[in-house]
């Protein structure tokens, strides 16, 4: 469980091919430092992939938004709910 005195993290990362699809290195890394970020207790934000492609109105990727599973340690308000 995160402290709650503890700042958040967000990880990003680039893809220069321009593909914003996570690779399967990039979910194991992200299982990993959640992982980490779990026993560290700080609250991984998000992980992102960042690219300058002009051929999408999008030009990043959020691997939490594509994979919420990997997110699976949240914040408990003071009063535990």
């Amino acid at each position: 469980m995160p402290k709650r005195d503890t700042l958040p993290v967000m990880v990003a990362h680039n893809h220069p091919s321009c593909d914003l699809k996570p690779s399967k290195g990039d979910l194991d890394f992200t299982r990993r430092l959640a992982d980490l970020s779990e026993i560290a207790q700080i609250r991984l934000l998000d992980h992102l992939i960042v690219t300058t492609t002009r051929e999408t109105s999008k030009s990043y990727a959020s691997i939490r938004e594509l994979h919420q599973e990997l997110f699976v340690v949240e914040l408990v308000n003071k009063n535990g709910t």
